[in-house]
């Protein structure tokens, strides 16, 4: 066997051994391959550096277009347009977001790579989904006062008869754990044990069923007692569905009577599902509020 006429020397060059014409030949071939792949690589570059945009409308099924558009903030980049002129990039302008949402609809565009619009839409399935619904129960009470001062006679008015136990199933309780009142004993337990008041009556209640995802609505409820009407104000800020933690940004709760309108109190907090939470008390002779709530199809 002969000896190749094109041989390897070190790693980036070629030893020709043929006759004048065919080194030449060999020679200009060797650079036209040089030039063709500077021009694949300039190519490829420009690819990933102007890469193919494509387009999508999706329309939200459960979640507000806003809530959405909050969710995929992470995926919010600003978008490059070309102006061509002969084939030729001629300049670059802002296309705008790559993520919008169209006013007439409410549709969100998105306009983003294959790549990018695939985890987006993965995303979306993920989270537009029905919320969670809960049923609120809201219990506005009052101590019997004469009873108060009974109590607090009977244990000098100092902190141990504000710490006084109350047994599991008082007296009076039916078998379904509702006092005569119709308050669940729970709650009389529970307040007994952090107010001089053996006993306590039903001013009003009511019940309300909402979205744990209505964080950006208020929810009210309205509820007339006897010559005098109390609402209820809340708004969510997170429902925490694993662990069944209900959380307010805000709690409002007002008396409305004949002849004036008072602000009982106002707070932020988080309530356990299933547990009776006392929100708030107040007044010389004092409205209890509690609040109950429970997730819908668990």
């Amino acid at each position: 066997g002969g000896t190749n006429n094109v041989q390897l020397l070190g790693i980036d060059r070629l030893v020709i051994f043929d006759t004048a014409e065919r080194a030449q030949a060999i020679l200009d071939l060797c650079k036209l391959i040089d030039v063709l792949e500077e021009d694949l690589a300039m190519l490829e570059l420009e690819v990933d550096m102007h890469p193919v945009l494509k387009s999508i409308e999706y329309a939200p099924r459960y979640l507000s277009s806003n809530d959405l558009l909050d969710a995929l903030r992470p995926f919010h980049r600003p978008i490059r347009v070309e102006s061509h002129s002969r084939g030729a990039v001629t300049s670059m302008s802002s296309g705008g977001m790559n993520i919008s949402v169209l006013g007439d609809s409410g549709s969100l565009m998105i306009r983003d790579t294959e790549e990018a619009i695939a985890e987006i839409t993965s995303l979306l399935a993920s989270i537009d989904k029905p919320s969670p619904q809960v049923q609120l129960v809201c219990y506005v009470l009052r101590g019997s006062k004469e009873e108060a001062e009974a109590t607090m006679k009977a244990n000098g008015a100092n902190a141990q008869g504000l710490s006084g136990t109350a047994s599991n199933t008082p007296s009076g309780a039916d078998s379904w754990g509702q006092s005569p009142h119709g308050i669940p004993t729970e709650i009389t337990n529970n307040l007994k044990r952090l107010v001089p008041y053996s006993s306590f009556e039903l001013a009003s209640m009511g019940v309300l069923r909402m979205s744990t995802s209505a964080s950006s609505l208020s929810n009210s409820l309205r509820m007339p007692g006897n010559g005098e009407t109390f609402e209820m104000s809340l708004r969510v800020s997170a429902f925490d569905e694993k662990q069944g933690v209900l959380s307010f940004n805000d709690f409002d709760m007002n008396r409305q009577a004949p002849m004036a309108q008072t602000s009982l109190f106002s707070t932020a907090t988080s309530v356990q599902a299933g547990e009776y939470a006392v929100m708030g008390a107040s007044g010389a002779d004092p409205i209890f509020v509690v609040l109950h709530f429970e997730v819908i199809g668990k």
